[in-house]
């Protein structure tokens, strides 16, 4: 998987911090067909604060004889993080 943040501004409202796009990809699955998820928004930062809100996306899928064979989930997500 790759997870990452691009600063794209300073911000000087709120005592300053930054404003970033964070961005979320892993890819995964075993013995079973490819399950992956991929999230990317907009954030801000500031100091060990930050909170980011934007969409993510899950495709979950097993063989057929499972229970939940295929899972698909998306939808728009809000996210609070401390950094240390």
């Amino acid at each position: 998987g790759v997870r990452g943040r691009i600063y794209i501004a300073d911000a000087d409202w709120f005592g300053g911090g930054r404003i970033y796009v964070p961005f979320y990809f892993d890819i995964g699955g075993g013995g079973s067909r490819p399950t992956w998820q991929v999230f990317s928004g907009l954030g801000y930062q500031a100091g060990i604060l930050g909170v980011s809100v934007g969409y993510r996306y899950l495709s979950f899928q097993q063989p057929s004889q499972n229970l939940i064979p295929k899972l698909t989930l998306g939808g728009p997500i809000i996210a609070a993080t401390i950094t240390f």
